[in-house]
């Protein structure tokens, strides 16, 4: 299994793959070395990247400083260089959840859709608890991140998979019919001005409201593992 992410290397979630997956596969890190929240399936163009060994007891592979979509791209060339071909690719599992039109901007569902088109099974994780401590989310995952790693590896190429695991209880596994038109976070602007130069940062998240009551939001909201598969054009399938 290829492992790579939009939260850096060192982010919790791809930490509770390593610890959860690592006794029962070989696993393959290929993460971004520095948080990239929001890039999408953007590459980098004209910009020369670091690429260096990732260093853990319980799998092997590379940290590189660029885009998720990049580290798809460039960590599975250099994983076939070390013969090392993955049955899956999995990314994640992100801070904060992928839902309703968040997918669009996601770098863990566009690191996951890369591979999927680069020809490999492939699956998007994201957690709608977003401060949970590697143990605890190891603990109350494992089960269902095993789960997936069936489900995925059986999906095969046919389609990518995105799943979002809810904060509270999991009540077991859901498949999506509908994909919200809403985000499910809204960014805080905050707006200034330096040297006469307006500025403006967003980031901070904000939790909105008023969800279809049917779609993939208001699912995990539920306490449901929500199931997404999407074809090559981004089509929801079911």
């Amino acid at each position: 299994i290829c492992l790579v992410n939009d939260d850096g290397y060192d982010a919790v979630g791809i930490q509770t793959l390593i610890e959860v997956l690592h006794k029962e596969h070989e696993l393959f890190v290929i993460a971004p070395k520095r948080h990239q929240s929001g890039a999408s399936q953007s590459i980098s163009i004209k910009v020369e990247m670091t690429i260096e060994p990732y260093v853990d007891s319980r799998c092997r592979g590379y940290v590189i400083d660029g885009k998720p979509a990049d580290c798809v791209v460039f960590g599975l060339y250099l994983a076939k260089q070390e013969n090392f071909v993955p049955d899956l690719v999995m990314s994640g599992i992100n801070l904060g959840c992928n839902l309703g039109r968040d997918i669009f901007y996601s770098g863990t569902f566009g690191a996951a859709r890369e591979a999927f088109q680069q020809g490999f099974a492939s699956v998007a994780l994201s957690n709608m608890f977003y401060n949970e401590p590697v143990a605890d989310q190891s603990l109350r995952l494992q089960g269902f991140i095993k789960q997936v790693v069936d489900l995925a590896v059986k999906n095969g190429k046919k389609c990518v998979l995105n799943v979002n695991f809810p904060s509270k209880e999991i009540k077991g596994f859901k498949t999506a019919v509908k994909i919200d038109s809403k985000s499910f976070y809204s960014l805080e602007r905050q707006w200034g001005e330096r040297d006469g130069v307006k500025t403006v940062m967003q980031g901070n998240l904000i939790v909105n409201s008023d969800f279809d009551e049917m779609s993939d939001i208001s699912l995990c909201q539920d306490g449901w593992a929500v199931l997404s598969f999407f074809d090559a054009k981004m089509q929801l399938v079911q």
